[in-house]
């Protein structure tokens, strides 16, 4: 019975935890987005580089999002 609560547990945290995490990701990956399409608008970027630097991003803003530290009990 006790390890069935704690799966339940662990299963409604994660999912939650990923739902708000793809959620800051979408926001922070349209702000991205809009800057980087605004200077690109503006020719400061070329057309090849927007992707690159919308993924970048991307990968920045994840990093920002997601603790890196070890957080878990058993580290």
């Amino acid at each position: 019975m006790k390890w069935t609560v704690q799966r339940y547990v662990l299963r409604e945290v994660v999912q939650t935890w990923l739902a708000v995490t793809g959620v800051l990701v979408a926001i922070l990956v349209s702000n991205q987005l809009s800057r980087v399409l605004g200077q690109a608008a503006d020719n400061q970027y070329g057309r090849r580089v927007v992707f690159d630097l919308i993924a970048l991003g991307a990968i920045m803003n994840l990093s920002v999002i997601v603790p890196s530290d070890c957080c878990w009990p058993w580290c």
